[in-house]
């Protein structure tokens, strides 16, 4: 009687546009190390593989505006995603695990010196073929030894690209300001969690170490910069502005693949200086539970700015992010890619 009840309403609620989240996670789950997490979490992904979850209509959009909180994006401390409704943005993405490789000598602490125990999920703010052209967007999750794992969350802009090329932009953990008046308003919104609301903080990454040490004294960039993989733009220049091309792209990327070569910049008015790549070690695949379920949370800037209060003039001046290469990849980026692990062979 109770499990029947308790599907009645989940199929209730999926009328309703909103979606169960139940997911039952070990109870020590937390305490478990960063590759036993991941593996725990991708098993999850794989059960569902082929699967997806939906793209809000517009009534998710306006529930979005006037009665969603955004304030568990940035304080929910979890892997699973804290919300009764389906993602209002980014609502349908490809994951898979990766690792982080320090390539070279830099002075950041913590995770930011390499891990192979993360996860990626690479999506499109919207539907990829809606007006106004796709919003490409990467998230990852780092997981840590006996400690709640970590997150960054990576874009180039808000509003929509001309080109159906995944891969044609740099990513920022910084973006720029929209001129769209809706999203205006949900930036206007997002402000009261999190304020500056078009920028999210790195300290964590650099406090905790792969074992779940804590770094005394952690050392982070202001910004970080996500260089695509040269291969990868060229290979798919000709993408089309659909959500089933981008489904075969991103399906279609082997395990071993450099997605990202990633840039960091010490402060606010510093040049970028090279950190490390980002390599996918599984296929990128869809999942329902990808969508509906994984969690990545957004840290703070302001968690940042408590640690680095010489920022803080420059947080004014952020609203001109893009005056660094907007579209994304110059010849700078050609000259800078290692060649050491370029674009894997298919197989």
């Amino acid at each position: 009687m109770i499990k029947q009840a308790a599907i009645s309403l989940c199929a209730l609620l999926f009328t309703f546009g909103s979606t169960c989240h139940g997911v039952d996670l070990p109870q020590n789950y937390e305490s478990k190390t960063a590759e036993e997490k991941m593996e725990i979490m991708f098993d999850l992904v794989k059960a569902q593989e082929g699967t997806s979850g939906r793209y809000p209509n517009i009534f998710g959009n306006i529930q979005a505006l006037f009665r969603d909180d955004f304030s568990p994006t940035v304080d929910h401390i979890s892997d699973i995603i804290p919300y009764d409704h389906e993602k209002r943005i980014h609502s349908v993405g490809a994951v898979a695990t990766m690792k982080f490789i320090n390539t070279h000598d830099h002075s950041y602490t913590g995770i930011f010196k390499g891990t192979s125990y993360a996860m990626v999920r690479l999506s499109s703010a919207r539907a990829y073929s809606e007006f106004g052209g796709p919003i490409p967007g990467m998230a990852a999750k780092f997981f840590i030894d006996g400690v709640p794992s970590v997150n960054v969350v990576a874009m180039n802009a808000v509003d929509g690209q001309d080109s159906g090329n995944f891969f044609e932009r740099n990513f920022s953990n910084h973006i720029s300001p929209t001129v769209s008046f809706f999203k205006s308003m949900l930036f206007r919104k997002f402000e009261k969690a999190s304020s500056p609301a078009a920028l999210v903080g790195l300290s964590e990454i650099a406090l905790y170490n792969n074992d779940g040490s804590i770094e005394d004294n952690p050392i982070f960039p202001f910004e970080l910069i996500l260089v695509p993989n040269k291969i990868l733009r060229m290979k798919h220049a000709d993408m089309d502005k659909t959500d089933e091309d981008l489904r075969r792209v991103l399906e279609s990327i082997p395990a071993g693949t450099k997605i990202y070569d990633v840039y960091g910049r010490a402060t606010p008015s510093s040049d970028r200086e090279p950190l490390g790549e980002m390599i996918i070690t599984s296929k990128l695949m869809y999942s329902k539970f990808g969508d509906e379920n994984l969690f990545f949370r957004h840290q703070k800037m302001e968690d940042d700015l408590v640690r680095r209060p010489e920022w803080r003039p420059a947080m004014p001046s952020l609203r001109n992010l893009r005056e660094r290469c907007p579209l994304g990849f110059d010849d700078e980026d050609d000259e800078s890619m290692s060649e050491n692990s370029e674009y894997a062979p298919e197989k």
